[in-house]
């Protein structure tokens, strides 16, 4: 208190400082995460691969923006429940591809699932829709857009849209004997999905999915893991702007899922499909493509194989308005100029730290003896 109370203004000012940057400086976090090429690869052969062992669950994120891209090949002969007590074995096959690239605006996934006859020596085969397997292959691209008209940032007219159009190349080669599915874990498709988000809407993303919730509940307790659990999903949906997606050509699911109102069914042919969303921003935003292609196969199947082969490239583009220029976090995605180097929140902390430097230098100084 004496201190204090002798301390001049700017004295106590500095140590004010001093006190609530002490902390920060040693906690600074990272980046915000603002744009990633991200890939997700699973069978029931990958699952043993080192690359699952050594991933989060087969995902790949880089959140530089460059390019990511794997593939599995496997073949394994299964003891398959049959859902009565018994087992059923069958030689299982599976190819699964994924690569997706900022740079390039590209995304490319395959995922095909084979099986062979029933073993000699097995139990009875499941009735259909009692068991099934899948294999499944997807690809993302993020990135955050910000637009400006010469200086000043771009000032949107009520209604203004903006345009993203996609170039759609693949083919699909699903058995006639392979039947409507039974159940949603058993659905065959091939989806394109588009998530547009207010600016933080990636990073609030990001903070739901490596949510722990067991480890918090650890700590802290079941129900503050579930207040911390509801408090990040309401974050991430109040960032939520709009949304779009497209089942690309033939696909088994249920009733509904393709041809609705959020999957809208696009056809293939000889050439690539173009599908376009447009809507109305109001602002910069950020913005999620993914690219899916999943495989289920009833295991009351024999000698079967079906195959989603999007491998030869969704091509991503857009249209903005003629007097914006269009700027991307990633300073990668097609079209785009890097966004204007603005100080990150970890760098305005190293800032801060460098200014908490100079206030204990300075008070070095003038406590230093004449």
């Amino acid at each position: 208190m004496n201190l204090i109370a002798s301390s001049p203004p700017n004295r106590l000012a500095a140590a004010l400082v001093v006190g609530l940057l002490a902390g920060h400086c040693a906690a600074a976090g990272t980046a915000p995460v603002t744009h990633y090429s991200g890939r997700h690869l699973n069978s029931g052969e990958y699952v043993y691969s080192d690359e699952y062992a050594q991933s989060k669950y087969g995902y790949i994120v880089d959140y530089s923006g460059a390019a990511t891209e794997g593939h599995y090949n496997g073949a394994r002969t299964w003891a398959f429940g049959n859902g009565a007590g018994g087992y059923l074995h069958k030689l299982e096959t599976s190819q699964v591809f994924a690569r997706a690239d900022l740079a390039s605006g590209e995304l490319k996934a395959s995922a095909s699932l084979g099986l062979g006859i029933n073993q000699p020596g097995s139990d009875p085969a499941p009735a259909f829709g009692v068991r099934s397997t899948t294999a499944s292959a997807s690809a993302t691209i993020a990135d955050s857009l910000s637009f400006r008209n010469g200086s000043s940032g771009y000032l949107w007219a009520d209604g203004e849209q903006f345009t993203f159009r996609f170039g759609v190349d693949g083919t699909v080669d699903i058995p006639a004997e392979v039947a409507t599915p039974v159940s949603s874990s058993a659905m065959t498709w091939a989806t394109l999905r588009l998530n547009i988000w207010r600016p933080g809407g990636l990073e609030a993303n990001h903070q739901l999915s490596a949510f722990d919730y067991s480890a918090y509940a650890q700590q802290f307790g079941n129900d503050a893991a579930w207040t911390e659990y509801v408090r990040l999903s309401n974050q991430v949906n109040a960032l939520s702007m709009t949304s779009a997606g497209w089942c690309l050509g033939e696909s088994r699911t249920l009733a509904g899922f393709c041809g609705g109102v959020f999957f809208q069914q696009v056809t293939l042919g000889a050439t690539p499909a173009e599908v376009s969303y447009a809507f109305a921003p109001g602002g910069d935003f950020e913005w999620t493509l993914e690219l899916e292609t999943r495989v289920a196969m009833d295991l009351s199947y024999e000698n079967l194989t079906s195959t989603l082969d999007f491998s030869h490239t969704i091509h991503t583009g857009f249209v903005a308005p003629t007097n914006a220029t269009t700027y991307s976090a990633s300073g990668l995605f097609p079209d785009t100029l890097p966004a204007a180097a603005v100080p990150e929140p970890q760098s305005w902390a190293l800032m801060a730290c460098g200014l908490l430097g100079l206030l204990r230098a300075a008070g070095l100084k003038q406590r230093r003896p004449h």
